[in-house]
C-alpha cells in the first residue's frame, strides 16, 4: 500500500510539473497575450490540453517506473 501511494503521488507531481513546464519553456507552444498573470496562466493551461497532458502523463509513466524499478532492489 505504501509503495502504490508514493507511485501515485510521484505520478501526480512529474505529470504536474511536465504540464506546467511545458507551456511555458517551448517556445512555439507560450502564448502571446497582454493579460493578467492569472488570465495568462489559465489561458496557457487550457491551451492544447490533450498534447500537452499525453506527453505529460508519458512523463509521468516513465518517472514511476523508474521508482518501481529502483525501489525494486
Amino acid at each position: 500500500m505504501k509503495k502504490l501511494l508514493i507511485s501515485v503521488i510521484l505520478a501526480i507531481i512529474v505529470f504536474a510539473a511536465v504540464y506546467v513546464a511545458q507551456c511555458y519553456m517551448v517556445p512555439g507552444w507560450r502564448l502571446k497575450l497582454a493579460a493578467p498573470a492569472m488570465e495568462y496562466f489559465a489561458a496557457s493551461l487550457r491551451h492544447m490540453v490533450l498534447l500537452k497532458g499525453l506527453i505529460a502523463a508519458a512523463a509521468a509513466a516513465v518517472a514511476v517506473a523508474v521508482q518501481r524499478r529502483i525501489s525494486r532492489t
